[in-house]
């Protein structure tokens, strides 16, 4: 029903005022608990405005809006976590160490990443030389951004590597 209306007002915004239409929306889907949603409104606005050459200044308060709503669904400490370079450094050097035991032993070596956030960690598995990553994560908005970053990263097909699992750990089943 949303979708039938944002459609509907997208076509007779039209133009320039289409990717803001498109904002507005996924803010209100982000207010009522559907990030995921939301951030598809916010690439919908993004494709909007790249294939229209829109100005300047209109592209900045889009980005603006679409980085506050982002923001305010992502735990705040989670951003904090991805810029601490020496807390990253010293997983990636863990994380080394680890691969090399496992592939010491012969055969695949598969990591679980649990409350994976974006897959940071994962990734860096995956670079060690990992087979396959099990990341487990319960903010679908996270898992979403996770992908699309491991599809950048690794490339569409060996983004694969990494099965995202949208769970509760304390939920989880065998």
């Amino acid at each position: 029903e949303l979708l039938v209306i944002a459609e509907t007002l997208v076509r007779a915004a039209g133009g320039a005022l289409a990717p803001c239409v498109l904002c507005v929306l996924g803010q209100l889907l982000q207010a009522r608990g559907r990030p995921v949603c939301a951030l598809r409104y916010f690439d919908l606005a993004e494709g909007w405005r790249m294939r229209s050459g829109l100005v300047r200044r209109q592209a900045c308060v889009e980005s603006k809006i679409m980085s506050h709503s982002l923001r305010a669904t992502v735990p705040r400490w989670h951003f904090e976590m991805l810029n601490d370079r020496a807390r990253n450094e010293c997983f990636a050097d863990a994380i080394a160490e680890a691969v090399a035991h496992c592939q010491g032993k012969g055969g695949p070596v598969t990591v679980l990443d649990c409350g994976a956030g974006t897959g940071l960690l994962g990734l860096l598995a995956l670079r060690e030389g990992a087979d396959e990553v099990l990341a487990v994560e319960y903010n679908p908005l996270l898992v979403d951004v996770g992908r699309r970053i491991a599809a950048e990263v690794l490339g569409p097909e060996d983004a694969e590597q990494i099965q995202w699992l949208e769970q509760d750990l304390c939920f989880l089943q065998p």
